[in-house]
């Protein structure tokens, strides 16, 4: 929850930046030295983003894995407690 809102928060920054670095505005902000500063900021922004989408990556698959060997388990004994229980039994 809380990376999603921190990604939320970093893609509204990077549009407005997006905003501020066409057209006329990027003549009347972007003029000087700063437009310097703006580009480093926004690849600073994109920096952060990989790495919090690979955090999301690395925490999604560390759950899923556990979950995904359990269930397989628990479908494996429902399995073999259904043979135990229909072995040798005439099919009806």
């Amino acid at each position: 929850m809380i990376f999603g809102i921190v990604m939320g928060l970093f893609a509204i920054m990077l549009l407005l930046f997006g905003f501020l670095a066409t057209g006329t505005t990027r003549q009347n902000v972007y003029s000087s030295i700063r437009c310097i500063v703006g580009g480093k900021v926004s690849a600073i922004f994109v920096c952060i983003l990989h790495i919090v989408v690979v955090k999301i990556l690395y925490i999604d698959v560390s759950l899923l894995l556990p979950v995904v060997v359990i269930i397989c388990a628990m479908m494996l004994v429902v399995w073999w407690q259904e043979g135990q229980r229909t072995c040798g039994k005439p099919a009806q």
